[in-house]
């Protein structure tokens, strides 16, 4: 009986042991909260092996050994690794790399400190790059999935109601646009601009030779300029007109076909390539340098021409003149009546000239006298009647006339007289 006693004591006091026991680990995790908790408090697995956290009977979360944490995935790869969809309704803020592959939307201010791939992104009102200053625009980035033109972008604004610009590029070309809330095309603005031009970043270069100058002349002068404002524009807002080209007039070189929706049959606006309108503007400059050097020479060598032809002329007027007792020139002081009282035409003063010019003539009376100004194919440039007789002259304003050498003559009474050369130069 007593052994029994004995027996029955130890198995009693073994119980309370175990009961115990079991109360006081399960006082480490209470489901009403642990007031208990210190500093040295910690939750986890104190091996090599995960600690996985459940519901409803399967994994939804994973920390790793090394300390990756991954939701919806059992074995993360990076310090926050999610699988499936994302949603960020505070302010985000991340510094380091990121990789996103699903969609990742986020409701407030998100700062990207660090680099990263984002494949997709959707219902972000508002990120900050960076520092952003103290009174932040807003900085969306979107994906416009209207059809088959899916253009990543930046959207710009100040805030909520106002306009606004959005940056994007182009599926079938490289290349930045900046188009405004109506979708035409924002102004930019910068100190400068530079544009790729070394000779190692080029190929299928052909120099442009004088032979080719006129074609580009007659690009230049095709283009059609104007002064215009934009369609989103009013009066108030651009009070002074802009002052440009028109596309359509512009030769294929340098037009640059820009859309917002590529693609699209119609949908194409027409933009100018700055860098190549450059270029043919110095085609133009070139070729108005060299025709003016080829002007020059010609110049120079008519007016070497007149120079031996009036040197020509002198020494027969002197070799007349020894000759022919009877013999008086008639050109020089205009003022001495003409032997025979013949009509005479004089050299024009100045020659060459660049704006008008001066031309004596002597005129018996009773005559009646044209004065015709050709050029040197024979082409009637100016026609003027004289009526005045005796001596006189006639004033020709260049005005009309192009650079060039001329002729012309005194026809007195239906018959020509005299001819001279005269050259003017602008």
């Amino acid at each position: 009986m007593k052994t029994k006693t004995k027996l029955m004591t130890v198995m009693v006091l073994g119980a309370s042991l175990i009961i115990s026991s079991q109360s006081v680990k399960g006082q480490s995790w209470n489901l009403a909260g642990n007031a208990n908790a210190t500093a040295a408090s910690k939750l986890g697995t104190t091996n090599a092996i995960p600690l996985r956290l459940t519901t409803n009977n399967a994994v939804r979360a994973t920390i790793t050994s090394s300390g990756n944490f991954g939701i919806g995935i059992t074995a993360p790869t990076a310090k926050l690794h999610v699988t499936g969809t994302t949603k960020l309704n505070g302010a985000t803020s991340i510094t380091g790399n990121a990789t996103v592959s699903g969609t990742l939307g986020v409701g407030g201010f998100s700062t990207f400190g660090g680099g990263g791939a984002f494949n997709n992104f959707t219902g972000i009102s508002a990120a900050r790059i960076n520092n952003p200053p103290a009174s932040p625009t807003e900085i969306t980035l979107s994906l416009n999935n209207t059809g088959a033109s899916l253009f990543p972008g930046i959207i710009l604004r100040s805030d909520a109601t106002s306009v606004y610009t959005i940056l994007y590029g182009r599926t079938d070309a490289a290349g930045l646009q900046v188009v405004d809330n109506t979708n035409a095309y924002a102004p930019v603005q910068a100190s400068a601009f530079t544009v790729s031009s070394d000779r190692r970043l080029k190929k299928d270069i052909n120099d442009i030779n004088a032979d080719q100058y006129g074609k580009y002349m007659d690009y230049i002068r095709n283009i059609e300029s104007a002064t215009f404002r934009y369609n989103t524009e009013t009066n108030e807002t651009r009070v002074v007109p802009h002052i440009g080209v028109i596309a359509q007039s512009l030769p294929a070189e340098v037009v640059s076909p820009v859309s917002s929706k590529p693609g699209q049959v119609g949908n194409d606006r027409l933009g100018v390539n700055l860098a190549d309108m450059q270029g043919l503007l110095l085609v133009g400059v070139k070729a108005l340098d060299s025709k003016q050097l080829t002007s020059e020479a010609k110049i120079e060598a008519q007016q070497k021409k007149i120079e031996e032809l009036e040197t020509s002329l002198k020494n027969l007027e002197t070799a007349l003149s020894q000759c022919c007792t009877s013999y008086s020139p008639q050109r020089g002081d205009v003022n001495n009546q003409m032997i025979n009282d013949k009509p005479s035409l004089e050299q024009n003063n100045p020659n060459p000239f660049s704006s008008e010019t001066n031309i004596q003539y002597y005129l018996p009376a009773n005559s009646t006298a044209v004065l015709k100004v050709m050029n040197l194919e024979g082409q009637e440039m100016l026609s003027q009647s004289i009526t005045k007789t005796g001596y006189g002259q006639v004033r020709i304003s260049g005005n009309s006339l192009a650079s060039g050498t001329y002729t012309y003559t005194l026809l007195v009474n239906g018959k020509a007289v005299e001819s001279k050369i005269m050259v003017l130069t602008k």
